[in-house]
């Protein structure tokens, strides 16, 4: 019923570039009073900030398949060495499994 009434309305007395101007004014008036919310709220909550992040590409999984297989013997040789004293002979065979681990992997000892 409202259309009918505004499509009376419009077609009675007015002209199609007042139709147009007063969209054109109703739409820069829209515009306006949203700048005006935007900087009420800036001033309000602080300026909007965007942060920028770069993501490093993930590591080759046969490195660090490999690290990891072999981390278990890198602690027990580390171990062993903090725990023997000075004897370093308590500790060859973690140290053989270790070397024994890299190179099976394909790291360097």
């Amino acid at each position: 019923m409202h259309l009918l009434a505004l499509q009376h309305q419009s077609s009675s007395g007015g002209s199609v570039p007042g139709d147009v101007g007063s969209v054109v004014a109703e739409g820069m008036a829209f515009a306006t009073g949203n700048v005006v919310a935007h900087r009420a709220m800036d001033a309000v909550m602080g300026p909007c900030t965007f942060r920028h992040e770069t993501v490093a590409p993930a590591p080759d999984v046969a490195i660090s398949s490999g690290y990891d297989a072999c981390g278990i013997h890198s602690k027990a040789f580390q171990y062993c060495i903090n725990n023997s004293g000075n004897d370093i002979n308590k500790c060859l065979f973690y140290m053989d499994m270790l070397s024994a681990c890299r190179r099976s992997s394909g790291l360097a000892a």
